[in-house]
């Protein structure tokens, strides 16, 4: 029904400007486009509101149900063939399969979120899971130096694309770096 598609992409139109200034109304567009998916059938923006849900589910400690929701999201994307699904890719693999899964599968992931994302110019998301990536590597007990030296580049590239708080951000992590060479 086209009438619901629209009004699920006029909630997925809001959501940014929801979370920002209200993040609990957010929680409910989020829920509710799920609810109608499941109601009405599946959209483009099914996919995204999976992940959500399978951020909540991880955070109120129901990991396997975050994990079941959160395959179910990458796998429906795929068939959907939606693209840019590089923010899902970042919260997926940066806050929920972590605990279940290896780093340095997540770490991977990540890493192949960056490339999505640069290529479909979404700076943002491509920088996050840049930063979640060196994380990760960091986590991992990686080489230090080189890890230094890969920030320091990734830095100037978030600078390049005006992302100042993630270039901020990465640089707290570079700087506890440096203090352990």
């Amino acid at each position: 029904d086209e009438v619901k598609r629209s009004a699920m992409e006029v909630l997925s139109a809001m959501d940014s400007a929801l979370f920002t200034e209200k993040p609990e109304l957010a929680i409910i567009s989020y829920l509710k486009t799920l609810r109608w998916s499941l109601k009405y059938g599946v959209c483009n923006e099914t996919p995204r509101c999976l992940v959500i849900y399978s951020l909540m589910q991880a955070m109120l400690g129901n990991l396997k149900e975050g994990i079941d929701a959160s395959h179910l999201a990458l796998e429906m994307a795929q068939q959907l063939g939606v693209g840019g699904t590089e923010h899902d890719i970042k919260d997926i693999y940066a806050y929920v399969l972590p605990w279940k899964r290896p780093l340095h599968v997540c770490a991977n992931k990540l890493l192949q979120g960056y490339t999505t994302a640069i290529e479909h110019g979404d700076s943002y998301h491509s920088f996050m899971c840049l930063n979640f990536y060196c994380q990760f590597q960091y986590f991992m007990g990686n080489s230090l130096s080189r890890l230094e030296a890969a920030m320091r580049q990734y830095v100037r590239q978030m600078e390049d694309y005006y992302q100042f708080f993630l270039a901020e951000a990465t640089r707290m992590l570079l700087q506890l770096i440096r203090t352990w060479l």
